[in-house]
């Protein structure tokens, strides 16, 4: 009986996945300042579901054609230029922050292009780990990047993880 063969992960795999990581730190971060920043402008709710409208629709209705994007075009180069959209996106909003905004339809349309941008982005960046892995051992790149979204996903808004340790979760 022969010992299996260990597979490392490749540095390129645990880099991207750590880009991942910094990205999500990030876009959070935009989205909370956004939507103080909405609400200060305005003290309406409101708006706040707007935004979030703004935010979930591009990556709504684009989903098929971004998935189709993924898959039929090299999955690097649909995932760095929708990265690329995504900060040229970003840069606006700050500039806007940056004077005295009075109107959030600019704001709005800002997120809009982040959202088209975010929707081709998640489909590529999600096939990139294991298009970079090597072949024998791409589910080993995978399983981590795998892992993250499914934490993601069990965590709730405000970072509690209690749901993941299968504590009970009671609200305030």
């Amino acid at each position: 009986m022969t010992a299996p063969e260990v597979v490392q992960i490749p540095f390129r795999v645990k880099a991207l996945i750590f880009t991942f990581f910094l990205s999500s730190f990030a876009v959070v971060g935009q989205v909370t300042i956004v939507g103080k920043q909405v609400y200060d402008l305005t003290g309406n709710e409101l708006h706040l579901g707007l935004l979030g409208l703004a935010e979930f629709l591009p990556v709504a209705l684009l989903a098929p054609f971004a998935g189709a994007a993924t898959d039929r075009f090299d999955r690097r180069l649909v995932f760095g230029m929708a990265t690329a959209g995504e900060v040229v996106a970003s840069m606006p909003l700050f500039f806007y922050a940056r004077s005295t905004p009075t109107s959030v339809v600019p704001i709005f349309g800002i997120i809009l292009l982040f959202g088209v941008c975010r929707a081709f982005a998640s489909p590529a960046g999600g096939a990139l780990p294991i298009d970079l892995s090597p072949p024998r051992g791409g589910h080993r790149g995978v399983r981590p990047f795998v892992g993250c979204a499914a934490a993601r996903l069990l965590r709730s808004p405000s970072g509690d993880t209690r749901r993941l340790r299968g504590a009970p979760v009671h609200s305030p």
